[in-house]
């Protein structure tokens, strides 16, 4: 399995892009785990520092809000450690970003966030059919 640096997610919000960039720069004031660490107009993002508050560990959390319309926007979160750390997967990046989508849509106080379910991948059918089928060969051998 390949190593990674970064986690990243994204989600739909039901608010227009000024009104999820002002969520967005008041989230430190409410939740006390987020810090504002800066805005990157270059590249239209900003940077939060997410800090775990039952282990010691800090992630970066970078968010772009992309407008779709006049008022839908696509909130893209991109999340790694603040030391570089490379990993295969990582529950706590995936913890951090959950976190932060829900404090995003607990600011807005709606349920206009449209999110996508955490799903299991599916399991591989090919595996499957493959084993089960050395397996009733086994039980049952062809006649040549």
């Amino acid at each position: 399995m390949p190593t990674q640096s970064f986690l990243s997610t994204d989600f739909f919000l039901i608010a227009s892009e000024k009104e999820a960039k002002n969520v967005l720069l008041s989230l430190p004031q409410f939740h006390s785990n987020i810090t504002l660490l800066k805005e990157n107009t270059l590249v239209h993002s900003i940077r939060f520092l997410f800090e775990h508050t039952e282990k010691q560990i800090q992630n970066y959390v970078d968010v772009s809000v992309l407008p779709l319309n006049d008022v839908h926007v696509l909130v893209k979160l991109h999340g790694s450690y603040t030391n570089g750390k490379r990993f295969h997967a990582d529950p706590d990046i995936r913890f951090a970003l959950k976190q932060f989508e829900n404090a995003v849509c607990s600011l807005l106080q709606k349920d206009d966030c449209v999110t996508k379910k955490d799903q299991q991948p599916p399991v591989s059918t090919k595996k499957s059919v493959f084993f089960t089928g050395n397996f009733l060969s086994l039980l049952f051998p062809r006649s040549a």
